[in-house]
């Protein structure tokens, strides 16, 4: 699945209860792990933290990706066990970095009307999405739907 914009809201539907489906998230999730020395850390599986309300989820990894996937979700009891509402987004620092990305170029078109700067801008952070944001946005929406099965994509609210 290829995301053009770094964010996606998913609604995934389970039978099971609210506190099952938080037990299920919480047994297959690490605590978070800090501190300078990131090498050691082991990869593979997903850490944050978990609680009965939702979930703040990130893949382990090995290198830096500042467009690593985080997977915010909240569990919603409904009439036929639980709804998990899952948004997936780059972190905010990323956000931060795109709006200064694009600043220059928003003020270059604005005041000598430099298109070609702003479409090259486009089409560089199109190649971070691309490169950095979908292998692994794939692999966060493949875990969750581990969890809890088939999903649908949700409007935004």
């Amino acid at each position: 699945m290829i995301s053009l914009i770094p964010y996606k809201r998913l609604v995934f539907h389970t039978s099971l209860t609210v506190d099952e489906a938080y037990h299920l998230m919480a047994n297959n999730v690490l605590s978070p792990q800090w501190g300078f020395w990131l090498s050691w850390r082991q990869r593979g599986g997903f850490e944050g933290p978990v609680t009965p309300e939702g979930f703040k989820i990130w893949k382990r990894i090995k290198y830096q990706n500042s467009f690593l996937p985080v997977a915010v979700g909240s569990f919603q009891p409904s009439t036929e066990g639980t709804d998990i509402e899952v948004t997936i987004r780059v972190p905010y620092f990323a956000m931060i970095f795109i709006i200064l990305w694009f600043s220059p170029c928003a003020v270059s078109y604005l005041t000598v009307g430099a298109l070609s700067t702003c479409v090259g801008a486009i089409f560089l952070l199109y190649l971070f999405v691309l490169i950095c944001f979908n292998p692994e946005f794939g692999n966060t929406v493949r875990f969750v739907q581990a969890q809890y099965g088939p999903y649908e994509i949700s409007p935004t609210k």
